[in-house]
């Protein structure tokens, strides 16, 4: 969170009393949220080393698995990211744990 926001006279003088209550609530908040979200994509790294995963033809093959709110989060903040193949090289090189390994076999689904 922006330290420039609770720097800020106005919002201090229109909270009073409240303002430290409300800028550790905001600050506590976001950390919260990132660590859930950490310790999903822990689990979500973890369910996937256990899993044989291979290419489908016509579907592709699986080659990330994000968690929704750093999804979100990223996209938000670059929107379009997850269509640019530049941005998910990068991801999966700053972010391995959300790489997903596959079979180089091809399985054909058939209806």
């Amino acid at each position: 969170m922006s330290e420039a926001l609770f720097e800020n006279d106005v919002l201090k003088d229109s909270l009073g009393e409240l303002f430290p209550l409300v800028r550790d609530e905001l600050q506590l908040g976001w950390n919260v949220k990132a660590n859930i979200a950490a310790a999903e994509q822990a689990r979500i790294a973890m369910a996937n080393s256990r899993i044989d995963r291979a290419l489908i033809e016509g579907i592709g093959q699986m080659t990330l698995q994000v968690q929704s709110d750093v999804y979100h989060y990223w996209n938000t903040k670059h929107p379009g990211c997850w269509s640019d193949d530049g941005f998910k090289a990068w991801f999966k090189s700053q972010f391995p744990e959300t790489r997903v390994f596959s079979a180089q076999k091809a399985q054909i689904v058939r209806p």
